[in-house]
Order: structure tokens, then C-alpha cells, then sequence
């Protein structure tokens, strides 16, 4: 089995919000975890909230879908850089860029060359804010 290499994660629970505020609490080995203060229920037991969630809501565009579960996963896109997503496209391909350019990616002014079989092939980057 080839084994699966993780590069990059996001990650929102109890312990915090984002992979720094996680990885803090593990190292000062804090507990997440409260007593129970739901407003409805009066349970003896610990439980495990996100601070400030119940505040958020998820993008006006998706308002329709506003709900715990799409608030944390919002939340965990905004995290560590995972709001933005990156595309190359290849200088000499219009119809690549125009696409892009309608979907709403924009080019940030970066480019490369690749090397493919010894010619350079010359790539523009796009960014877009998800």
C-alpha cells in the first residue's frame, strides 16, 4: 500500500480554532472539554464546544444552509490558508484562461516555466477566494 501524504489540514474542535490554536493546546495538554450548560438540557456531563460558534454564520450566499455542521466546516476553510484556491494555466492556452477567467479566477502576476521533455512551457497563476 503507497502511503498517503498529508501536506496541509485544517482542523476546528474544542481544543480551538486552526491548527496553530490545536497544536498549543495539545503541547500545554488542555482539555477542551466543559460541563454541560446546554439551555434546555440539564445532563451531568462533559461536552466539547467550539467557542464562538454559535455566533457565526456561514456566508450570506449560503444562508439557506446555515447550521452547526456548515459553520464548522466554513469555519475550518477559512483556517489556514484553505479560503483560496491556486490554478497554473498555460500561457499559450486561451481557452483555459478565458474559462478561468469567467469562473471568477483572477491571475496574480506570478508565472513559471515547465519543463516537459526539454521545451519550456510557459504557466500564468490564478488565484480565487472560495
Amino acid at each position: 500500500m503507497q502511503p498517503l501524504v498529508i501536506s496541509r489540514y485544517s482542523i476546528v474542535n474544542c481544543l480551538g480554532a486552526g491548527s496553530q490554536a490545536v497544536y498549543e493546546a495539545l503541547c500545554e495538554k488542555r482539555s477542551g472539554l466543559a460541563p454541560c450548560d446546554f439551555d434546555e438540557v440539564k445532563l451531568d456531563t462533559w461536552i466539547g464546544r467550539v467557542r464562538g460558534l454559535e455566533s457565526t454564520h456561514v456566508r450570506t450566499d449560503l444562508a439557506t444552509y446555515d447550521c452547526r455542521n456548515n459553520r464548522l466546516a466554513q469555519l475550518g476553510l477559512e483556517l489556514d490558508g484553505f479560503a483560496g484556491a491556486v490554478a497554473w494555466a498555460y500561457g499559450d492556452d486561451p481557452a483555459t484562461r478565458k474559462f478561468l477567467d469567467a469562473a471568477g479566477w483572477e491571475p496574480d502576476g506570478a508565472a513559471r516555466a515547465l519543463d516537459v521533455d526539454d521545451l519550456l512551457v510557459n504557466q500564468l497563476r490564478y488565484h480565487v477566494t472560495l
